[in-house]
């Protein structure tokens, strides 16, 4: 309620009601207020008319003994001298009486003179639209104006236009309520004005950052694409690479790989109003020339297009449709595929779909007087695309061609598009195919969603214009990024450090349980593949399993019999390790009982007696064990009788499966706790020492075994899945059912398994806590039993993936001589070798991405330093071309730009100078700035820790 008092308290006189005198002159006539100044006290006419003389956009207002109301100051006798910068002049001549300014704060009538002096300088009078100017008012006309927009305004506009993509409508509108939203007053009706001082704002703009205004004959000798913002993480010969590159050995060239990505949006649409507008920079930035592309598809876009790979491409469906009513169906474009800048000439629009010979024109045009030696370019159809591509490229004219001699060119598929391409298709994954790092290939997307609100207002103008706004929101865009190269690159550089360490490692593991042979044949194959991706098998995917549903049950069949042979056990003469075997082995039956129990817990009558049938054959079998226990381990009778009930009353209420069997390990040998242990000096008797051995090695043995069971039972559930993938999904309920069934079985038989798993790690930790087998085997948790390979969508992505320790584990009996486990051997490996191949892959990814990071970050900083030095030699250019002020305005602007420049490189460096690992790149950014704060990484360690969570959390800007 204080704040709403607060507002309502200024709707009135406030201080004035006690004091109602002029705050400057202290005259008795005070009745105006300013809304713009910070004080609101009130003045006398007079006063507020010599305070407001260079402020002639304020907002005023009167009171009228009631409530303030809304004058201005030209109603009040102001006028406004234009082209003496404030100073009176001696030859003014009036202006017109309705000229009308917009502000910020409105539509303005001013009343203004312009000066008619005669000027040796400008040989005559200063026309009207440069006195204007000069006053930071853009005239809508160079010819008697009658409306003017102040330069603050348009910066305005833009800077809303580019970051909340606001269209002029809206924010004309919005001045106008601005002024007065009432209804009481006219409309001023200047919004056609507007538009065109808005595209007349945006190509000066363009014009002077691109230092035109620098440049003799800055205008007329613009080429295509040469206001174009550079990307300066991109490999830009004479800018920002080593002046011998081209000689650089053959493991480096890569480095030197330009990356391109290729998409259209089809939601960039332009309407079909039959409007004909002249463009104002045909072709200067990143939209072709209109007049040449049109011609080229003229020419070329009558052939259909033909899809042969098992997806189905948008892209293809779509190329040969035209949408009616529309001149242009979407908007191709090529981007920088690491960084996602717009490319110079690489924005077009689509008349007919998404073909080729759109998508050719655009890139080959943004190449075009471009010196590189190797091309990588990402498009979502690009098993399609590039099968013709040179075929293509060589009907088109020779100004389209590429030097096919000179260049090598590679071809990928985005990460989040390879997985539609179905199976063969690795040769083309960012996530296999070497020297591309962590490149991702679907940063167009997002730039898409920059792009995307501006639809709604290109898709009503005409086509010149349409290419203007566009041009201009993907110059904001190319900055945007630019400046956040700095903490871009600063994010990556850690993630990388850290998922290279993690991938070194998984892969490091997952190769010391294969023997040297089968590694040394595993990667002289995916070499040989490299070379030759039609080689089989494929290393990156499966090979497709001929597992019948009979087979399975087979399988299960005969593991069915086997355990329902168990049971038989030696009665008399038992040994130590027969004693403790088959103690282990009672544990297993109690498990497998406890399951059993709580899986019927609703079953039948017959079921129950089946079960209850089992309890007592485990229980008689536990006494007679029990026999030789009360031998071997004299103590325990004394303890069995303090937490059990009498032997006639047991079986009622213990039931078998819940009947302690006292292990040594079940004694808290290196605890200090005493509760439920027998006496220390039993613990130390040799005969018990003895028992402890040998259940140590037997349980060292059982988590072999179990891992083992695991990792079998995962891989045919791999099987199974793939069986219903299939030959199952859609075929109705039955068959899916059988398949469910079949598969809970199986999963049945890991939960088993891991319980076993459970309780030889609980025993092993009272055994031998710090032996050597806590190396080897960890905790097992719930999502350690994964794999082989990604399971879901929900995993992490395939760059980050980390296979389960389980796989990663060798076990002692991995490598049996007889024929029957060599055979099962053999078909272990042969389902590890994809995964050991994507391990592979992952590790070397981020391998290579920690040292594309350092040779990006060495070239933004040299493109910096290069920009800065550009623009400090423009400042010369134009020497005695203009007046002295002119001059001084160049220089200032040429400094201005160039020292951005150089503060933006020395930003950068102090950001990754503590980051980088590469001693060149640190000695020649010490030597170019001697005096940079290196952070101190003690104090900045917590802040890289947030920097690190933050960064993992950005799973799709950076994969």
């Amino acid at each position: 309620m204080q704040y709403l008092d607060e507002l309502l308290r200024r709707e009135g006189l406030c201080e004035a009601l006690s004091n109602s005198n002029c705050v400057n002159c202290n005259a008795e006539e005070a009745r105006f207020r300013c809304l713009d100044c910070i004080c609101a006290r009130l003045q006398c006419e007079t006063c507020m008319l010599s305070r407001h003389s260079m402020l002639p956009l304020h907002r005023i207002q009167v009171y009228n003994e009631h409530y303030f109301e809304r004058i201005s100051l030209t109603d009040m006798g102001l006028v406004v001298q234009l082209g003496h910068g404030g100073d009176m002049c001696a030859n003014p001549i009036a202006g017109p009486k309705d000229f009308l300014v917009c502000d910020i704060t409105g539509m303005h009538s001013v009343c203004i003179q312009y000066c008619h002096c005669y000027r040796e300088a400008e040989n005559g009078v200063l026309p009207r639209w440069v006195q204007l100017m000069r006053a930071g008012w853009l005239p809508a006309t160079s010819q008697y104006p009658r409306t003017a927009f102040t330069f603050h305004v348009l910066d305005t506009f833009e800077n809303l236009t580019l970051q909340g993509k606001t269209n002029q409508y809206d924010f004309y509108k919005a001045l106008e309520r601005i002024t007065d939203s009432t209804g009481l007053v006219d409309e001023h009706g200047r919004y056609h004005q507007f538009t065109e001082v808005v595209r007349i704002w945006e190509h000066l703009q363009l014009l002077k950052r691109n230092a035109r205004a620098h440049i003799p004959n800055g205008i007329s000798t613009i080429t295509e694409g040469s206001l174009a913002m550079d990307c300066a993480a991109c490999p830009q010969p004479e800018k920002n690479l080593p002046e011998d590159w081209t000689n650089a050995p053959a493991d480096r060239m890569w480095l030197y790989v330009l990356f391109l990505m290729l998409d259209a949006n089809f939601r960039m649409r332009c309407k079909d109003r039959g409007l004909e507008d002249q463009s104002l920079s045909p072709g200067w930035a990143y939209v072709v020339e209109n007049n040449k592309y049109i011609a080229h598809m003229e020419k070329f876009a009558t052939e259909d297009e033909v899809n042969t790979c098992s997806a189905e491409h948008n892209a293809i469906v779509k190329a040969n449709m035209r949408k009616q009513g529309y001149v242009a169906s979407g908007v191709g474009a090529v981007l920088c595929g690491r960084h996602g800048l717009a490319r110079k000439n690489g924005v077009g629009d689509l008349q007919k779909g998404e073909k080729f010979c759109n998508m050719d024109y655009l890139l080959l045009s943004t190449l075009m007087g471009i010196y590189i030696l190797y091309l990588l370019i990402s498009y979502d159809i690009a098993c399609q695309y590039r099968k013709k591509f040179k075929q293509r490229m060589l009907h088109y004219p020779s100004s389209l061609h590429l030097n096919m001699d000179q260049v090598k060119i590679r071809w990928a598929v985005p990460k989040n598009h390879i997985g539609v391409h179905g199976p063969n298709h690795a040769h083309l994954s960012f996530n296999f195919i070497p020297k591309v790092g962590r490149t991702y290939g679907e940063g167009i997307e997002s730039a898409w969603a920059h792009m995307n609100p501006v639809s709604g207002s290109t898709s009503e103008m005409g086509s010149a214009r349409r290419h203007e706004v566009i041009d201009n929101h993907w110059h904001a865009w190319n900055w945007q990024k630019t400046i956040g190269f700095r903490t871009h690159f600063a994010k990556a550089l850690q993630i990388a450090y850290q998922q290279f360490d993690k991938q070194k490692i998984v892969y490091q593991e997952l190769s010391a349980t294969f023997p040297e042979a089968t590694i040394q044949s595993w990667s002289d194959h995916i070499n040989r593949w490299f070379d030759n991706p039609n080689l089989k098998p494929n290393p990156f995917e499966e090979t497709l399993s001929n597992v019948t549903l009979s087979e399975v049950k087979l399988q299960l069949a005969k593991e069915e019999i086997s355990q329902s042979t168990r049971g038989v056990m030696p009665i008399q003469n038992m040994t130590q390790a027969t004693f403790i075997q088959v103690g282990l082995e009672l544990e297993d039956e109690q498990s497998s009982l406890i399951v059993k129990c709580g899986t019927n817990k609703s079953s039948s009558l017959d079921e129950q007696t089946h079960i209850q049938q089992k309890r007592n054959t485990l229980y008689h079998r536990i006494q007679t064990w029990r026999n030789t226990q009360n031998i071997y381990m004299s103590f325990v009778p004394i303890l069995r009788s303090e937490t059990e009930p009498s032997a006639e009353d047991a079986l009622e209420i213990v039931p078998a499966e819940e009947l302690r069997l006292y292990l040594p390990s079940s004694f808290q040998i290196y605890s200090n706790s005493t509760s439920g242990s027998p006496s220390l000096a039993y613990l130390e008797l040799p005969y018990f020492k003895s028992l402890m051995e040998i259940e140590r090695r037997l349980r060292i043995a059982q988590l072999n075994d179990t891992l083992d069971e695991i990792r079998r039972y995962r891989r045919l559930l791999t099987r199974v899945t793939q069986f219903k993938t299939m030959n199952v999904s859609g075929t109705g309920n039955k068959p899916n059912t059988r398949i469910r069934t079949l598969y809970g079985k199986y999963q049945g038989r890991i939960n088993l398994a891991a319980k076993r798993y459970h309780m030889a790690y609980a025993a092993m930790q009272n055994l031998d806590p710090q032996g050597e087998w806590s190396k080897q085997f960890q905790y097992l948790h719930d999502k350690d039993i994964s794999g082989p390979g990604r399971d879901n969508d929900s995993d992490p992505s395939e760059g980050r993936y980390v296979l389960s320790w389980i796989w990663r584990t060798a076990t002692t009996q991995a490598r049996s001589t007889s024929a029957e486990a060599q055979a099962s051997q053999a078909e272990y490996d042969e389902s590890m070798r994809v995964d050991w191949a994507k391990a592979k892959a992952r590790m070397e990814r981020w391998e290579e991405e920690i040292e594309l990071l350092h040779e990006e970050m060495r070239r933004v900083v040299a493109y910096f330093q290069w920009k800065a030095n550009w623009w400090d030699q423009q400042k010369s250019l134009r020497l005695g071309d203009g007046t002295p002020e002119l001059q001084a305005g160049l220089n200032a602007y040429a400094l201005r730009q160039a020292d951005m420049f150089s503060l933006l490189a020395e930003r950068m460096v102090s950001t990754w100078y503590h980051l980088v690992t590469r001693d060149e790149l640190k000695t020649k950014w010490k030597e170019d700035y001697p005096d940079i704060a290196v952070p101190d990484m003690m104090h900045e360690s917590d802040e890289e820790e947030g920097t690190m969570a933050q960064a993992e959390e950005m799973e799709a800007e950076v994969d």
